[in-house]
């Protein structure tokens, strides 16, 4: 059925999401406790360190998958962590 996903590929995208939201809800817990002294360049390289981890999973899922569908979703996301990341480096150097 090209309406579906390979239950493998469902499962590996839900262990990373789990990944992510792990990682991101930590850094949000790290951060509310430190939010308002933390210097810009400590929060930006964070929020990179997040993005770069995110970027890794979409490639890697990218990789491993030959539905269609995934490959495109997937395709799409890597190219918003492109954009991501400029900004992101952007942010940093100014």
């Amino acid at each position: 059925d090209s309406g579906t996903w390979a239950k493998d590929t469902a499962a590996r995208i839900a262990r990373s999401l789990d990944e992510m939201s792990a990682e991101l809800l930590a850094m949000v817990a790290e951060l509310s406790d430190d939010f308002e002294g933390a210097p810009r360049e400590d929060l930006l390289r964070r929020v990179m360190e997040a993005e770069f981890h995110c970027s890794s999973v979409h490639a890697e899922v990218l990789a491993q998958t030959a539905e269609i569908d995934v490959q495109l979703l997937f395709s799409a996301l890597a190219k918003q962590d492109v954009r991501h990341k400029t900004m992101l480096e952007q942010a940093l150097a100014s």
